[in-house]
C-alpha cells in the first residue's frame, strides 16, 4: 500500500518533501526537508490529490466500481 501511495502522489505532483512527511519517513539526513514544517491541513491537501488521483483510475460501471486495470482491458 506504501508503494501504491507514493507511485500515486508521484503521479498526482506531491512535493517530495510532503511525501515523506506523509509517509512518515525520517528527514534526520535530509537537511534541507529538517527546514520544511507542513502544516496538517496542507497534508491533508495533498493526501485528497492522491486520493483523487487513484479513483480517476477507477470507472464506475452500473453503480459498481470497477477496480484498477480491469477498465482498460475491456
Amino acid at each position: 500500500m506504501r508503494r501504491v501511495f507514493a507511485t500515486a502522489a508521484e503521479a498526482a505532483d506531491i512535493p517530495h518533501v510532503a511525501l515523506k512527511q506523509l509517509l512518515n519517513h525520517a528527514t534526520a539526513t535530509d537537511v534541507t526537508a529538517g527546514y520544511v514544517r507542513t502544516d496538517l491541513d496542507t497534508l491533508r491537501g495533498f493526501s485528497q490529490r492522491v486520493c483523487d488521483y487513484l479513483l480517476s483510475l477507477t470507472e464506475e460501471q452500473d453503480g459498481k466500481v470497477v477496480p484498477i486495470g480491469t477498465a482498460a482491458k475491456r
